[in-house]
């Protein structure tokens, strides 16, 4: 796995790009045949090995790392060069075919973690078959679904539960020669529902594209529901840094009735804003409202796509995916607030609550 930091990202589905982290994978894996599977992906590991290619412009430099790597997987595939360049080294196939093992320290069999909130997984791995451990992985649902981690011997991995109940928690190592840990049978964690007050995003998600470049005045909310009676209390929003001037929160039902609306204060340059209302207003279980803010300058929050196919879940809070009470994602360009209807690929906003069961 490689980080890059590039200047050319896709920030969304398709149309805006900028600077950002982009994360490359190449793979190396022995299947349950026998066979030694490598992957190089889109990251052009041709260009480290030969120079003979087409776009050279700026100019490219071959690397004897690089090299030296295929010529010792090419061993491990019993396939052997004629003759080898200045600099590299014959090799043999590796005899490795023990797989090492891995084990999950944190959280313990039993544990209980609290939905939303990021939970560090820790554990450690070795090989005793004369290698070296190349990477771990770990799945939160049982095997279904595999996450690299960060480290090998030592590795942990952060997750943040998605919805309550009972979660099985497996880790596999993988060694230098492709060998592959059959997972065991993992820790069993309970998830349990949220601690209220509390809002539908917790204070360390964050939009992936957090300033849409649109400089109107718009009105921008996010249809939700709550599992039980309560009364919001407040009002939440993403900010950046260039989305300034007076912003106004509303409550709104789903019929667009204005319930309640407040002016935001003492508001930070960026991140999660928040304004308490005067007085709470009572919502009711199962019932769907709709709550939004209104900026002057635009430069809002945006991941379209973020209601397509599925919900956010923070019981009991629930951001509805596309089709349970129309779209979702819901915005109305206006100079003053008004109740927001149209939609454009069921993107997230980023606005907020803040629920009470009281």
């Amino acid at each position: 796995m490689a980080l890059f930091f590039v200047d050319n990202y896709l920030l969304d589905y398709g149309s805006c790009y900028g600077s950002g982290k982009a994360t490359h994978h190449l793979t190396l894996y022995r299947h349950s045949s026998g066979a030694l599977v490598f992957g190089a992906g889109t990251v052009q590991w041709s260009w480290g090995l030969d120079q003979n290619h087409d776009k050279k412009e700026g100019g490219t430099t071959t690397d004897v790392n690089m090299q030296q790597a295929m010529v010792n997987l090419f061993a491990d595939m019993n396939v052997q060069p004629t003759t080898l360049l200045d600099g590299l080294s014959p090799a043999t196939a590796s005899t490795d075919t023990i797989a090492p093992t891995s084990v999950i320290t944190s959280p313990t069999d039993g544990s209980t973690l609290q939905i939303s909130s990021p939970v560090t997984i820790t554990g450690t791995a070795t090989d005793a078959g004369g290698g070296v451990v190349g990477g771990v992985e770990v799945s939160v649902d049982g095997g279904t679904t595999w996450h690299p981690t960060t480290g090998r011997a030592s590795w942990s991995y952060t997750w943040t539960p998605g919805k309550s109940g009972t979660v099985t928690i497996k880790s596999r190592a993988v060694d230098d020669s492709g060998n592959i840990e059959t997972p065991k049978t993992g820790v069993s964690v309970t998830v349990g529902a949220n601690t209220c007050p509390c809002s539908i995003w917790n204070s360390s998600a964050t939009p992936i594209e957090t300033a849409e470049p649109d400089p109107q005045a718009v009105e921008l909310g996010v249809k939700f529901r709550s599992d039980v009676n309560g009364s919001i209390t407040g009002i939440r929003f993403y900010k950046s840094t260039s989305n300034t001037g007076t912003h106004v929160g509303n409550l709104w039902s789903s019929t667009g009735e204005k319930l309640a609306t407040v002016t935001f204060t003492n508001e930070t340059d960026s991140g999660w804003q928040q304004v308490n209302l005067p007085t709470p207003v009572a919502i009711a279980a199962n019932t769907v409202y709709v709550v939004s803010y209104h900026t002057n300058v635009g430069y809002y929050a945006q991941d379209a796509g973020y209601f397509a196919t599925a919900s956010f879940d923070n019981p009991p809070l629930h951001a509805l995916r596309d089709g349970e009470s129309g779209s979702n994602g819901v915005y109305a360009y206006s100079n003053t607030s008004i109740f927001p209807t149209s939609t454009y690929q069921s993107a997230n906003y980023w606005v907020d609550v803040v629920f009470s069961t009281v």
